[in-house]
């Protein structure tokens, strides 16, 4: 059975008796329609909840291209792009679910079945595979500075009003800016390792070149079709992050535990243009929580309220991902594109005994790339509702610095 976007009452609104649990209960977690609710006018009988409209699943295959782009260093940055009806209607379906709440389901962007397998197979094998006392002594550690290698358990946390994140992570980069280290020193596996970290990093850099080409096309940027695309030529600031949670405790949701229980992943909304999400196919991801961002509070506004439950989905040839949108590129379009909210807690006893395996590719533009309306197109987007002159000009480097040192735990 395919697994979908679901939401469970009680997470957000506690039971009101016997009637609510045994409602709850009867609930089919896994419904064809994608249920999210928010608090609408109070009634005589409480809270009203209203349904927003179904989160999508986006085929990109219509910008997927066989060769060429990022993937071919002659021709990059030149990829030919001829309109069609088939790549509108992918950039309409992105461009609305971007100014919705910047979260959905992607198929087919240029990683199969086997690509995603082969990652956390190695994955398994290097985290379970390798004892805590060697990762933390002998792997390369990572710092905010480097943006690379083995971080040990709880050295990160994303909500620094919590407890640091019950995970670990190993953080891979484009295989040319390894000029002064091996970041892969004294892995074991070390060879299989490089190889599959590597091979998954350069499909997901094509994979961002078209992500890339359809949300320019999203914006009417049509004349100016490689607005995006062309801020990533030297990709040196884009990272590959494979994440690992151990079993552990279920995660209470209540007020008395309040901001200070610890999370696998802690509130927060990634810093770049935008993330691949992909899961493993034991966890499935399970106790992924999302919510629509405002004001960049990272979901910090209300940490009991307003989260809904997202399963991972295979799709119908096993290579669906997960798309959300980050801080940057709200920033970016002004506010008029929504960056997405999310955390990972343990939603229950069977997930508290899985291991948790995630990879995300965290797409950030060029490090000189200065976030500034360019006046070729001020136009087009005031005429879209965008207040282009909101925030002031910031290059990514320092944008992406400022966002990593706020995460690093603090000594």
């Amino acid at each position: 059975m395919k697994n979908f976007f679901f939401f469970k009452r009680a997470a957000l609104f506690p039971p009101a008796g016997k009637d609510a649990r045994r409602a709850l209960k009867d609930e089919n977690p896994q419904k064809k329609f994608v249920k999210t609710y928010e608090r609408g006018k109070k009634s005589a009988r409480g809270v009203v909840l209203r349904m927003m409209d179904e989160i999508p699943t986006i085929d990109l295959s219509p910008f997927v291209f066989q060769g060429g782009g990022r993937g071919d260093d002659d021709n990059k940055g030149e990829t030919i792009v001829v309109l069609d009806e088939a790549k509108r209607k992918c950039a309409d379906a992105l461009g609305k679910c971007f100014k919705r709440h910047g979260f959905c389901y992607l198929e087919n962007v240029g990683l199969e079945k086997e690509d995603i397998e082969s990652v956390f197979r190695e994955a398994k094998l290097f985290f379970e595979g390798q004892s805590t006392e060697h990762k933390e002594g002998e792997l390369v550690q990572w710092e905010p500075k480097t943006n690379t290698g083995y971080a040990k358990y709880r050295a990160e946390v994303l909500n620094d009003l919590r407890l640091p994140d019950e995970k670990e992570t190993f953080s891979v980069r484009k295989d040319s800016l390894y000029k002064d280290r091996d970041y892969f020193e004294n892995v074991k596996r070390k060879k299989e390792w490089k190889e599959v970290t590597k091979r998954f990093y350069d499909k997901c850099e094509r994979a961002c070149e078209s992500l890339c080409l359809a949300t320019a096309v999203a914006l009417g940027f049509e004349k100016d079709v490689r607005f995006f695309a062309d801020t990533f030529r030297e990709m040196d600031l884009c990272t590959l992050k494979i994440l690992h949670s151990m079993p552990t405790k279920t995660t209470e949701i209540s007020e008395k535990v309040g901001n200070k229980m610890s999370l696998r992943v802690s509130e927060h909304v990634d810093f770049g243009f935008a993330t691949f999400l992909f899961h493993d196919s034991e966890s499935l991801g399970r106790g992924l929580q999302v919510k629509k961002a405002s004001r960049f509070d990272h979901g910090r506004d209300n940490l009991e309220e307003g989260w809904i439950d997202v399963a991972a989905k295979r799709g119908s040839r096993g290579n669906c991902c997960i798309l959300n949108t980050g801080a940057l590129l709200q920033r970016w379009t002004g506010d008029f594109y929504n960056a997405t909210a999310h955390r990972v807690i343990v939603p229950d006893e069977i997930a508290a005994m899985q291991h948790r395996y995630s990879c995300a590719f965290f797409m950030d533009p060029d490090g000189e790339t200065v976030i500034k309306t360019p006046e070729e197109i001020r136009d087009k987007l005031i005429e879209r509702g965008v207040d282009v002159d909101k925030y002031p000009p910031l290059s990514c480097a320092e944008f992406l610095k400022m966002k990593i040192n706020e995460m690093a735990v603090k000594q």
